[in-house]
């Protein structure tokens, strides 16, 4: 239960000395009623806790939505004149519909070039590495960590 939960933070917190933060994506309609910062402050009241609000970065085709900067705003204002510690992220993110846990993949664009796969030295995908012919954002790079998923030669 979140009782549960923020007991155990709170327990960690004393013996850390670290306040505990809690994350609350805020979604428009969803968890951003007066009722909930009725609740957060039941629940968060008189611990060591720092609530950090974190507007939703809208993602096409999920149908939540981020409330208003004002409301969040209002809601952080109200909480803290409660005697809850809160603070407003400003999202980043939104330019690529990412942030709190929202990343996704997307339908990567894939480019294969047939031809005999051959992990043997001097040839296949170890030479294709070697001599940077696996694209990427650096396209001499040896390090196959830095390669994208735009283009691959097998």
């Amino acid at each position: 239960s979140p009782q549960a939960l923020v007991d155990a933070a709170t327990d960690y917190a004393q013996l850390s000395g670290y306040p505990v933060q809690v994350q609350w994506a805020l979604l428009e309609g969803v968890n951003d009623g007066d009722d909930e910062l009725e609740g957060i402050a039941a629940l968060l009241k008189g611990r060591q806790a720092m609530l950090n609000f974190i507007p939703f970065n809208e993602v096409e085709g999920t149908g939540y939505r981020r409330p208003s900067w004002e409301r969040a705003a209002d809601m952080a204002r109200r909480l803290n004149q409660m005697g809850i510690y809160t603070r407003l992220r400003r999202s980043a993110g939104q330019d690529v519909e990412g942030g709190c846990g929202q990343l996704r993949a997307r339908q990567p664009e894939v480019q294969v070039v047939s031809g005999p796969l051959n992990l043997g030295s001097g040839s296949g995908l170890g030479s294709a590495l070697g001599s940077g012919r696996i694209s990427g954002r650096n396209s001499s790079t040896t390090d196959p960590t830095a390669m994208s998923n735009k283009s691959v030669v097998a």
